[in-house]
Formats: structure tokens, sequence, C-alpha cells
């Protein structure tokens, strides 16, 4: 269900397929979304209410990603921005399924991203 709910916003979306700006500012703050969600996920309560929060406000990061790249590189088509964001997604969930599962969801690492997971959604 997500995945398919994540697939229709990175084509709804547009993200810059310049390095420097997809590492910094509002895509930081979506790498963290993304983690933190990775690690609730596998490691987290299934609290829907919390699910249902967070999820807004993931929403709006994405819109506020798409709309800076928009601004930025209005030239590139949809299509690169989208493959771009999905990218990004693939490889931010990568790295943190690698993290957890070296680290446990005991661990510190997971701890903190949960905690951070209930300050995004909140």
């Amino acid at each position: 269900m997500f995945a398919r709910f994540f697939m229709s916003l990175i084509f709804a979306m547009a993200v810059s397929p310049t390095y420097a700006q997809q590492n910094s500012g509002i895509f930081q703050i979506l790498d963290n979304y993304i983690a933190s969600s990775v690690v609730y996920n596998k490691c987290g309560s299934n609290n829907l209410r919390l699910k249902s929060k967070f999820a807004v406000r993931y929403m709006n990061i994405i819109t506020a990603a798409g709309e800076k790249m928009q601004k930025d590189n209005p030239e590139q088509p949809d299509s690169v921005y989208a493959k771009t964001l999905e990218d990004r997604y693939n490889t931010v969930e990568e790295q943190t399924k690698n993290a957890l599962s070296a680290a446990g969801c005991d661990s510190d690492y997971a701890r903190k991203m949960l905690r951070l997971y209930e300050v995004h959604a909140n």
C-alpha cells in the first residue's frame, strides 16, 4: 500500500538532479523522514494515529522539496525529477536497512530514529 502511495507521489513531485542541492536543506530533512519511517516500520509500534500524522507531514516535506526543485530547475522534465526522487528513496532506504540490520531494533540508533519519527509526526 505504501509503495503504491509513494510511487504516485514521485510522479507528482519534482526533485532536482543536482547532487549538491540534494544533500542540503530540504533534502536532508527528507532523508531523515525516509530513514525514520524505515526504522519505525521495522521496529516501531503499529500506532495508526501516529502513522497518519507522520504521513501528512511527510507529504508536506515532499511537496516543499518538489516546489524547490521546480523553482531551481524548471527546464527539467518531470520524469527526471521523479527518477531522482525514487533513486534517493531507494538509497536512503537501503542505507537505513543496512544500519538497522547491523545495530538492531534495541540499539541507540533505532531508539534515536524512533524518537525522530515521533518528532516528525508531531
